[in-house]
């Protein structure tokens, strides 16, 4: 019950006792997932930022911060959260991304926590140019959206799909001995990746891709 109390505080949920007592069974279980969840160890820290590799090295820092409980007993990437979908349903939610999107963004523990973020990103960005875009931001929150808007703002989206679709055009597979098949495979995928990120048309350039390697597959 103590743990239904402060879970349901740090969401900003009501706690009717009434509520508990219906599912006290599985509030207990949530208790036991959390408390392993607690021990699990963190992921490895994002390399420092690069410019070229803006889309990989910010899925790290989400990877890396997901791994993290904060004292609220929500991922510590709660604080850098993206809105959800609209439309989407809570119910269809798993426990992890709930928690992640109930914690409040206010108050001493959201102020601690971002901080943390903060000092994170002033790590990882020191020395480069990203470190410009936050440099007077005191909240790592901002800090992480004044990244966001900057490097996936319109200028430099447009620039990143032009380079995708450019990959897309010239990549070819000769031979295992230069240029591996598994690299070929990855750099076709970072490039659809960038280019559903963005909201580009993607059909063209699968078709292609597909046709390509169906040629190399009757080859191998």
């Amino acid at each position: 019950m103590c743990w239904f109390i402060t879970d349901r505080c740090h969401h900003g949920l009501s706690y009717d006792l009434d509520l508990y007592k219906q599912g006290a069974t599985q509030y207990i279980s949530f208790a036991e997932i959390d408390s392993e969840i607690e021990k699990d160890e963190a992921a490895d820290k994002p390399d420092k930022f690069k410019y070229s590799s803006w889309n990989q090295w910010e899925e790290s820092v989400y990877i890396y911060l997901d791994s993290i409980i904060s004292k609220n007993g929500a991922p510590l990437s709660y604080v850098i959260r993206k809105d959800l979908d609209e439309g989407i349903e809570w119910e269809s939610l798993d426990r992890k991304t709930l928690k992640i999107h109930t914690a409040s963004l206010e108050g001493f523990m959201f102020n601690i926590d971002s901080r943390k973020i903060l000092t994170l990103l002033k790590e990882l960005c020191l020395d480069m140019e990203a470190e410009a875009w936050f440099r007077n931001i005191k909240c790592g929150r901002a800090a992480m959206k004044a990244l966001q808007l900057h490097y996936d703002g319109p200028d430099e989206s447009k620039r990143r799909k032009k380079e995708a679709r450019s990959k897309l055009r010239n990549i070819y597979y000769k031979r295992e001995r230069t240029f591996t098949f598994e690299k070929f495979v990855t750099n076709l995928y970072e490039a659809f990746q960038v280019l559903e990120k963005y909201g580009a048309p993607l059909s063209c350039f699968l078709t292609r891709a597909k046709m390509h390697t169906r040629n190399l597959s009757r080859k191998l």
